[in-house]
């Protein structure tokens, strides 16, 4: 038994001989593009920093889900679209990398916090998207709900008072996050842009939505998104919508 421990003891530590100067200059490169990152704009918030698929370059997420590109010795720094060539076709890392981060938000949040309008029969889709009731694309939209659950669409409002936490806005969406009925209530701002609903009393997380609405980088309403983080745009029709299930 003490053969083995000391045996596994000098396995561990040949691992550690093996792997220890690589996971240093991996943490290195790390610091030096960081360090190169700040020091374009000290008020970057860096995320989260990986080795991208390309050799010797590092990617980065920012605040706000930018994602951005810099080589391991950290001279250069640079943005845009990181495609990957396939044998018939290509995938846009970039993209992909934002839904996961997107994803990973909308996993975050409870159901419970958001106003649901569901599915009429069996769910083939959930939709979630931010909305504000004095965006006029989000009253647009909010017309063809019942047509949208018929399809068998789920969609969770989340709020994102466009013009901030002190917006008039705002104060709607807490409004219809706390009355007694939040659908009709939503529904009847959106159509109305008044409600006379009374509100309860309630902790409405439009804060919370709105934080996380900006760690995404949304800056407009309505912003539509699957369960898997894809964009799919601002206002879409019925049709729209219904082609996507296919």
């Amino acid at each position: 038994m003490k053969r083995i421990i000391k045996n596994q003891a000098f396995f561990l530590a040949i691992l550690s001989a093996c792997f220890l100067p690589a996971m240093v200059s991996a943490e290195r490169s790390m610091d030096k593009v960081a360090e190169a990152l700040i020091s374009t704009n000290p008020s970057l918030i860096i995320k989260s920093m990986v080795s991208s698929p390309v050799p010797g370059i590092l990617e980065v997420v920012l605040e706000g889900n930018r994602v951005v590109y810099g080589s391991n010795d950290g001279k250069y720094i640079f943005t845009g679209e990181l495609i990957e060539i396939q044998d018939s076709s290509t995938l846009n890392l970039t993209q992909h990398r934002q839904e996961q981060v997107r994803e990973d938000i909308l996993s975050t949040i409870a159901l419970s916090s958001a106003i649901t309008f569901k599915a009429a029969d069996q769910e083939q889709m959930e939709l979630f998207i931010f909305t504000d009731v004095t965006c006029g694309y989000c009253r647009s939209f909010h017309t063809q709900i019942d047509e949208i659950n018929k399809a068998g669409v789920t969609v969770h409002y989340l709020a994102f008072p466009r013009s901030g936490l002190d917006s008039r806005g705002a104060r709607l969406l807490e409004q219809a996050w706390c009355a007694e009925d939040p659908r009709a209530t939503l529904t009847e701002l959106k159509a109305e842009g008044r409600s006379s609903a009374t509100m309860l009393a309630c902790n409405p997380p439009i804060a919370e939505q709105y934080r996380l609405a900006t760690s995404m980088g949304i800056t407009g309403t309505p912003y539509i998104l699957t369960r898997a983080g894809q964009n799919l745009g601002g206002h879409l029709s019925t049709s729209q919508i219904v082609s996507l299930l296919d």
